[in-house]
């Protein structure tokens, strides 16, 4: 084959080959797995319901410094797009282009052997329209407890919107031991206010699911019902 002799195939076909490699080990950062068990449980309390939606494992999670944070590849992609008569369509026609360097990236940080633990769920309340409603939901308290008492609650967040009566959460703890997987958990609820507090427990049978880069099925940086 003449071609291949030539000095520029050649210096071609290596560049190609370290291309896949880097591509490949960056594919590889955004593989995760996920172990999901849906509970969908209701806990009545004076002010406030409770709902309990699934509880999860996964041994990725999104680096700290990275969370919440918007690209600046997008911020440059919503600043361009506007220059077109249709913004929206400017945005999906270039956003291929702009996820390159989300793609070249290591978005997570990795433990096979202490795993990410979130539980999701709701408080639903007819006082969250009132001007108290940041205490109230202060005031419930929830958290995950393994067989051995280890307590998997070590952050929280929810999500208000104005005027709904419905208030999405997050609980969450990265220690969770991989070795602990298939043992029974507790989930208590307090409330503090009024000195109430209830618990269940639940033997997870996760559904086990992996995910890459290209999968749209998931958003590790989306607020709890994501």
């Amino acid at each position: 084959m003449k071609m291949w002799k030539k000095t520029w195939v050649k210096v071609m076909f290596v560049i190609f080959i370290v291309w896949l490699i880097i591509s490949a080990y960056y594919y590889r950062q955004h593989c995760i797995t996920i172990r999901n068990y849906i509970i969908d449980k209701q806990i009545e309390l004076k002010d406030v319901k409770v709902e309990i939606k699934e509880v999860s494992l996964r041994t990725s999670n999104r680096k700290r410094n990275n969370n919440y944070r918007i690209p600046k590849s997008y911020e440059l992609m919503y600043k361009f797009a506007q220059r077109f008569e249709d913004p929206m369509r400017a945005l999906k026609i270039m956003k291929p282009l702009f996820q390159i360097p989300t793609f070249y990236s290591k978005p997570y940080e990795v433990n096979d052997e202490l795993l990410t633990l979130k539980l999701r769920g709701k408080f639903i309340s007819d006082k969250f329209k009132g001007k108290d409603r940041e205490q109230l939901i202060e005031d419930i308290k929830v958290d995950v407890i393994d067989e051995s008492g280890a307590d998997h609650s070590s952050s929280s967040r929810w999500q208000y919107e104005e005027g709904n009566n419905i208030v999405p959460f997050e609980i969450s703890g990265n220690l969770f031991p991989i070795d602990r997987i298939n043992n029974e958990l507790t989930i208590v609820v307090t409330d503090k206010k009024n000195n109430i507090t209830k618990k269940f427990r639940i033997e997870p049978e996760y559904v086990t699911r992996n995910y890459n880069f290209f999968d749209k099925k998931i958003n590790l940086d989306a607020h709890p019902m994501c």
